[in-house]
């Protein structure tokens, strides 16, 4: 999944409070992938896979968010 150009990423309202520890955790994702993609070209070739690959494990998360909410 490292030469997958997909991240699909999921909000939620929230309280307005902003948790710094969760930030640090985007940021440094956000960070993470671009050194990542800064050294290795873009597995286009199988994109269609990757899209699918993206969409069943968001789906996955928020079904088990929902699941237990």
């Amino acid at each position: 999944m490292l030469f997958s150009p997909y991240r699909s990423i999921a909000i939620e309202n929230g309280s307005g409070k902003v948790n710094a520890f969760h930030v640090d955790i985007i940021e440094n994702s956000i960070l993470k992938y671009k050194r990542h993609m800064d050294v290795r070209k873009v597995d286009e070739i199988n994109a269609e896979d990757y899209k699918l690959i993206d969409l069943e494990l968001f789906e996955s998360a928020i079904k088990f968010q929902i699941g237990n909410v």
